[in-house]
């Protein structure tokens, strides 16, 4: 996960979003470093430093709420990357997807209104659980960002050198 936030910092200070980060579009390399691949929904920033888009594109399962919402015409590229990473990241941790259904519509609803479930079996440490629950946090501006995430104890605990330096 660390190589995953650095790469998304790297990602966002080109100002550039991926816009289609799923378990399938990370390589892990022969020294075990994790990179994004496949960026053909990718898109520079219009402007410099606006990440706002009005298309979405990407795989439903990792849209962010505001992607489900007819009454959204525009988002930040940065957050739904974001959110995307939380869906990814969840995925690993409980080997399914916190919101999953064969029909559009009902997924959709899934994601704007339904709560993340961490009720599993498998028991999670509370620094875990909660960069989880702030990158799938369903307000984007209060989504936690890349910066917040380089600070967490859970991401530096362990490492002589924290992402945030």
């Amino acid at each position: 996960m660390r190589d995953l936030v650095e790469g998304l910092d790297y990602l966002h200070k080109s100002e550039i979003c991926h816009r289609d980060i799923k378990p399938m579009n990370i390589l892990v390399d022969s020294h075990n470093v994790c990179k994004y691949a496949d960026f053909g929904s990718s898109e520079q920033f219009k402007r410099p430093g606006d990440d706002t888009f009005t298309d979405s594109v990407g795989t439903y399962q990792f849209f962010a709420p505001e992607m489900c919402d007819e009454a959204c015409s525009s988002y930040s590229g940065r957050a739904v990357d974001i959110w995307a990473l939380g869906i990814v990241l969840y995925a690993l941790t409980f080997k399914e997807l916190p919101f999953d259904h064969d029909n559009e519509t009902e997924l959709f609803r899934m994601i704007l209104h339904d709560e993340v479930n961490f009720n599993r079996e498998r028991k999670i440490s509370a620094g875990l659980k909660e960069l989880i629950s702030r990158m799938l946090c369903k307000d984007p501006k209060t989504r936690i960002t890349v910066d917040e995430m380089k600070n967490l104890p859970w991401l530096n605990e362990g490492y002589a050198a924290s992402l945030a330096d």
